[in-house]
């Protein structure tokens, strides 16, 4: 993978933030390639985020030579949980939102606990599978998912983590799956 930690974009507050420049910002967790804190419009009692420190602007902007990049942030985010004292793995969401869904242009990770208690305000922001949000499995051995840039509709490849093999999905208008 090319090395992505010199990528950076001063105007990004996620890039302030992973180099420790927002004083506002409470970092939870953080290693050198991952940081952890909490999303500022929490729609769950446990809602974090986890962000690369290097700035890659959505899911659409990954490939395969991601896979262990979003396997790290998955893995962040629930040592992060079970910190917190969170220990059923069930009830728990995490995924990315799509663009034009995204509020900030920095990839990032949604850690969503208990699921049962997410705010049916924001409830249909963290659907799964849907246009707005495409969820990665909690329970580390079936599938990540990555999403590519594609025609007008999104391209997503999940990858089995168990078989490192691919099996690719493709959205159709009405949103249901295709898998070749």
């Amino acid at each position: 993978m090319n090395d992505e930690s010199e990528k950076y974009d001063e105007t990004c507050i996620f890039c302030l933030i992973a180099k420790n420049q927002d004083e506002e910002t409470e970092v939870i967790k953080q290693d050198k390639k991952l940081v952890c804190f909490r999303d500022i419009w929490p729609a769950a009692p446990h809602h974090y985020l986890v962000i690369p420190r290097a700035h890659i602007h959505s899911c659409r902007s990954l490939s395969g030579e991601h896979i262990h990049l979003v396997d790290r942030m998955t893995s962040m985010g629930k040592d992060v949980l079970r910190e917190q004292g969170i220990t059923n793995m069930e009830d728990v969401r995490l995924g990315f939102h799509q663009p034009p869904f995204i509020s900030v242009g920095h990839l990032h990770l949604h850690v969503l606990a208990p699921v049962r208690q997410i705010s049916t305000c924001f409830e249909y922001k963290f659907t799964p599978e849907t246009d707005f949000f495409v969820t990665v499995s909690t329970n580390g051995l079936i599938y990540c998912v990555l999403c590519i840039s594609g025609n007008n509709l999104p391209n997503v490849v999940i990858y089995s983590i168990k078989h490192q093999s691919p099996m690719h999905v493709f959205f159709t208008n009405s949103c249901k799956f295709h898998v070749v």
